[in-house]
């Protein structure tokens, strides 16, 4: 049974909710014709929680972020629906406490944007040192007569881990708020003092992004950090440059000359040294670019978080002479904060190619010809380059006669279990050596078959060549393991994929749980429930599914409960740094935690160092696949370790 219930807010504004199992929803939303805001009253024997300590110094660092009345944040919102459903309550709030209001950066199933400090509960829990627990707010003193119990929303539970600053002061708390009294045992309080430190994580990631949003608000077309253009409104000047230039001479063929500055290791500088380092890098580099290159009319845009870009009317200029003069200015002007022992700075420069899109692909071609990654280098867009790209064309053009030629062929990486260092399965990986071109790699194969529209065709090679490998290894009586084959985002929607599927494992006599699909997260995201029946219909057949590349998003939890999922693989992007980094060494840990609570296993991918083993089983990973156990093998190498039941040797012992 649920109830309704009208939320009359102070903006005149009238919001009809209802409550049920699953928390609350808007049920009508319109204009209200009251003449004034109705507040309510406060309860009889209402009890405010006392002042901090250090009330001032907590108020100061508070405005300090400048997080205060800031626009709704989709990174802040996914958390609070996150830990709505992980928690299964019907509100979840981020909440910071002001002077004499409590202000919500994020409230999921919660009307408003705040409550008088009098009423709030996390008023009280910035008090405590980490959390505040009440299971029943009826029966406790300080909150029975809380115009918030007695009266919408009806709180009856509530738990709240405080958000600290970095010097330890309390900002507010992440919060949950039920509607009938419950417990909440030690397991769930680390869970949500684990989700508090992502929310922390955030906070502090973006400091002097919080100053630089009334900048942008001032400038929508203008990056806060550079005052460069931003993309979009970058590639505008680039048409209307295009546009204004006459017909170029025949011994200068091209209408502009592009500048890619990329700094490889700024997103390292912003993750260890924080926003005011990052800023101290890019802010003078960005600068010495703009002093250089204003003279010839150039325009400047910021392309990426890590590149800086430009692009000047070619006239009569010299790309080597515009390559010497960046190089030289910026590695004689170029001030770097004393922590940052040396910064490496590539350059790439080239013609234009009739699209903004192609000309800075070709920069960016340019860019990966720089063979030293110190100090500063420049590199022009050449013949050599071209070359290149008409190598990616060459094999986008042969990719369809290497799938009907058998041309490609399967290699294999095994998934060794992290308790035992047995081998539990393994994943098929693509491989092509060309007649011609040699080996071509699986990301070319990939983008080629993305720009011949190929994907299809490539997935159903795939599938099938996989199910024809297991019948191969099943012919010599050996215990096989499951087999992995990635499934795209085109093959979800392709309606013949059941049918084929199906036809297959009946062909090469496969038991179906002898295969896995690891699908993208990307891929369910388009047509969503249409995805999750095709799923369904799969495992019905017995395939397993795994959810590949998982972290990028943590957001994607909430979607766990409603996949019909066997197994989640941990980006490598988080286990890259998870020795280096706190926060994804936290994120990691609360996804595997998570996912067992739902019965899903999971597999650690790219994993290469003892040092990032010992971290992931010390998480109680299930799986690991990656180089500290075993680089990809052939099919026969494949079926030997199977034949042995082979069990990989301790990282740590040898």
């Amino acid at each position: 049974m649920g109830f309704v219930f009208v939320e009359i807010c102070a903006t005149y504004h009238t919001r009809v909710w209802s409550f049920d199992c699953k928390g609350f929803k808007v049920l009508a939303d319109k204009e209200s014709a009251l003449e004034k805001p109705v507040s309510a009253a406060p309860g009889p024997g209402n009890i405010p929680a006392a002042l901090h300590a250090r009330e001032e110094e907590r108020l100061k660092e508070l405005y300090r972020l400048e997080i205060l009345d800031t626009p709704p944040e989709p990174r802040f919102d996914r958390i609070t629906a996150l830990v709505a459903d992980v928690f299964d309550v019907p509100i979840s709030l981020i909440s910071f406490i002001d002077r004499d209001r409590q202000w919500f950066k994020s409230a999921c199933g919660f009307g408003g944007t705040g409550t008088p400090r009098e009423e709030a509960f996390c008023a009280h829990a910035i008090l405590e040192p980490e959390l505040l627990v009440i299971p029943d707010a009826g029966q406790d003193p300080r909150f029975q007569h809380n115009p918030q119990v007695q009266g919408i929303p009806h709180i009856r539970f509530y738990a709240g881990a405080v958000l600290k600053a970095e010097n330890g002061l309390p900002l507010g708390t992440l919060c949950l708020i039920d509607t009938s009294p419950r417990t909440f045992d030690h397991r769930q309080r680390q869970q949500l003092l684990q989700f508090a430190r992502i929310v922390e994580a955030e906070i502090k990631q973006d400091i002097s992004d919080a100053q630089s949003r009334v900048r942008y608000q001032i400038s929508a077309h203008l990056d806060p950090l550079t005052g460069f253009f931003n993309y979009a409104e970058f590639g505008n000047r680039f048409q209307a440059m295009r546009a204004a230039e006459q017909q170029p001479a025949a011994d200068h063929p091209h209408w502009c000359l592009a500048v890619m500055v990329k700094l490889p290791q700024l997103e390292f500088i912003r993750r260890h040294y924080g926003l005011d380092t990052f800023q101290g890098v890019l802010g003078p580099v960005s600068q010495i670019l703009a002093r250089t290159l204003r003279e010839y009319g150039a325009i400047f845009g910021r392309h990426e978080r890590g590149s800086l870009i430009a692009v000047m009317p070619a006239r009569q200029l010299d790309p080597e002479d515009i390559a010497r003069q960046i190089q030289t200015n910026l590695e004689k002007d170029t001030r770097i904060p004393p922590v940052i022992p040396t910064l490496n700075i590539q350059i790439g420069i080239s013609p234009d190619a009739g699209n903004l899109e192609e000309t800075l692909y070709q920069c960016q071609v340019a860019i990966e010809d720089i063979a030293d990654d110190t100090g500063v280098n420049v590199s022009c867009f050449s013949d050599q380059d071209r070359i290149k790209l008409k190598r990616a064309s060459q094999i986008s053009l042969s990719l369809i006669d290497a799938i009907k030629r058998d041309e490609l062929l399967l290699n294999y990486q095994p998934k060794v279990e992290v308790a035992t260092g047995m081998l539990v399965g393994m994943e098929a990986l693509l491989r092509w050596n060309h007649p011609v071109m040699g080996t071509v790699s699986p990301l070319e194969i990939v983008q080629a078959a993305r720009s011949s529209d190929l994907v299809v065709w490539l997935d159903n090679w795939v599938m099938e060549a996989a199910i024809w490998q297991l019948s191969e290894w099943s012919q010599t009586g050996c215990a096989l393991r499951p087999l992995s084959v990635n499934l795209s985002g085109d093959s979800l929607q392709d309606v013949n994929l059941l049918s084929r599927v199906r036809q297959w494992l009946k062909d090469y006599q496969v038991d179906a749980s002898l295969l896995q699909f690891e699908v993208l997260e990307s891929a369910l995201l388009t047509d969503m429930e249409d995805v999750i029946q095709l799923l369904e219909e799969l495992v019905g057949m017995g395939i397993t599914i795994a959810l590949d590349d998982f972290g990028t998003e943590y957001s994607s939890l909430r979607y766990l409960q409603r996949l019909p999922i066997d197994t989640l693989k941990i980006d490598r992007s988080f286990v890259r740094e998870i020795v280096e980094n706190q926060e994804d060494a936290m994120l990691a840990f609360g996804i595997i935690s998570i996912a067992h609570d739902l019965g899903v296993k999971v597999v650690a991918e790219g994993v290469e160092t003892r040092e990032q083993f010992v971290i992931l089983r010390s998480f109680k990973c299930d799986s690991i696949q990656g180089h500290v156990f075993s680089r990809t093998l052939t099919a026969d190498q494949m079926l030997d370790l199977m034949r042995q039941g082979y069990r990989f040797p301790d990282p740590i012992r040898g």
